[in-house]
């Protein structure tokens, strides 16, 4: 089974690879700030289905998220920082071993990305649709290392 720094460089991987390509292909263009949290995003991603076991994934997984949190507060983006909380606390509620580690759960455990700043914020699903797919980008990573390990 793949450690957790193969699923943090997997997930950045395939998230670098296919922002990229979308810039490449005139698809996205991007701040570099916003890049970096689509990335972290990604690494995310890749890291939830893990957060439930004894491993160092738990520990990376709450240290990206404290560090994307405090990057949020820093630059004013207060509302974005409570999703974030709110995000953090997640793989607490739920025990995550087992179901995460699912094709299925790969859509549903980002699909919040999308649902609450629309609740919340009424933000269009086209603002948040990059961090879905990054978090969908990540976890595909994860899953794939799992079924190649």
């Amino acid at each position: 089974m793949p450690g957790y720094k193969s699923n943090i460089f997997a997930g950045a991987a395939l998230a670098g690879a296919l922002i990229g390509g979308s810039m490449y292909m005139g698809w996205f263009d991007a701040e570099p700030l916003y890049i970096a949290i689509l990335i972290s995003v990604a690494v995310l991603g890749s890291l939830f289905p893990d957060c439930g076991g004894e491993s160092k994934a738990p520990f990376a997984f709450y240290a990206i998220l404290a560090i994307l949190d405090i990057a949020l507060i820093l630059n004013g983006y207060y509302r974005w920082s409570c999703v974030v909380g709110l995000f953090a606390m997640l793989p607490v509620l739920v025990k995550v071993k087992g179901w995460a580690d699912t094709w299925w759960a790969m859509l549903l455990v980002p699909a919040p990305i999308l649902a609450l700043p629309w609740i919340f914020f009424r933000t269009s699903w086209d603002d948040t649709l990059p961090f879905f797919l990054a978090a969908v980008a990540g976890y595909l990573a994860h899953l794939v290392l799992k079924k190649v390990a």
